[in-house]
């Protein structure tokens, strides 16, 4: 987001107070946040719910890639097992994993 753009949305709390709160949310949007200050500071970022969740799913992307490498680094390379082998000992194609539907986990 451009510089400019971003001092547009900086919105202060007293805003929420003073029953300006509805302008501030109709400026949010894809990748159009809107930062609230408190104390002329940043305070809060109102997002939209889909950047929240893009964020959180990075977030824990973050986290489950930092883990494998970190096992990687520690492990021998004896003990690390390619995906072909894997699926080969289990009896499974990649077409067949291609066709089964995504599967959430929580």
């Amino acid at each position: 987001m451009p510089a400019l753009q971003m001092l547009d949305n900086l919105v202060p709390i007293s805003d929420f107070s003073h029953g300006k709160g509805s302008a501030a949310f109709s400026k949010v949007g894809d990748d159009n946040p809107v930062v609230v200050l408190k104390h002329n500071k940043p305070a809060f970022v109102i997002v939209t719910p889909d950047e929240y969740r893009e964020a959180k799913q990075a977030e824990e992307d973050l986290t489950l890639l930092t883990l494998a490498l970190k096992r990687m680094a520690v492990a021998s390379d004896d003990a690390l097992v390619s995906l072909s082998d894997v699926m080969e000992e289990l009896g499974v194609s990649q077409d067949e994993l291609d066709q089964m539907d995504e599967v959430e986990f929580e």
